[in-house]
């Protein structure tokens, strides 16, 4: 597009995406335990001991202390709500949530499964989500293809308007990757099959802002 400051060196911005697919090689796992108990001391010793297990069966099943995060702990009163009455105290909640970084993907199902059973009905998944360890080389792949693509524009509109392009004045990129594909199902406590995972792809983006002079 063409540049709307009328004190900016004369000239065009044009914006370029680049995008690179890749096969997501961590998981990260949210999980933990919720537990409500008459009263608060009885609710923080046994969500203790629930996420004792939780923590343990995580351990078993490879998970290193690395990658083992404390995410949320939270002891909060609850209260019920009665039609044409007042709230009154309904016990107290303790939840314990644990983020597990699962460094092959192909394991998250059955590491859910023994993280679950371990925590039994007071087990909760929150979700689960996945990364690449590195996605350095799939940056500077995907800022190749969005610095041509702001280029391949710059060139067109620069000829469109009779002028030539010229150089480059500045750089702005913005990065990120997100994930797409991904299916999580809790199985059922009747099901001996592992908990099914598909990572899917994980696609790292970069847009630049470019910004050239324009010659005659």
């Amino acid at each position: 597009m063409t540049d709307p400051s009328p004190t900016a060196e004369p000239g065009i911005v044009v914006s370029g995406q680049g995008a690179v697919a890749g096969t997501p090689d961590i998981a990260s796992i949210s999980l933990g335990v919720s537990v409500k108990r008459g009263q608060a001391p009885a609710a923080m010793t046994d969500a203790a001991a629930a996420a004792t297990r939780v923590l343990e069966a995580l351990k078993a099943a490879g998970i290193a202390d690395s990658d083992l995060q404390t995410r949320d702990y939270a002891l909060t009163q609850e209260f019920a709500y009665l039609p044409d009455a007042a709230p009154r105290p309904d016990g107290f909640r303790v939840t314990n949530t644990v983020v597990a970084t699962v460094r092959t993907p192909a394991d998250a199902g059955t590491i859910l499964d023994a993280a679950v059973a371990a925590g039994g009905d007071d087990a909760v998944v929150q979700g689960i989500s996945f990364g690449l360890g590195d996605d350095a080389a799939a940056k500077i792949a995907a800022r190749d293809l969005a610095f041509a693509d702001a280029r391949a524009k710059a060139e067109q509109l620069a000829r469109l308007s009779g002028r030539t392009l010229g150089r480059v004045v500045s750089i702005n990129e913005t990065s990120g990757s997100a994930g797409f594909g991904p299916m999580v199902r809790v199985k059922m406590a009747d099901d001996a099959a592992s908990t099914p995972i598909q990572a899917g792809e994980i696609e790292t983006t970069v847009t630049v802002d470019v910004r050239w002079s324009l010659g005659d």
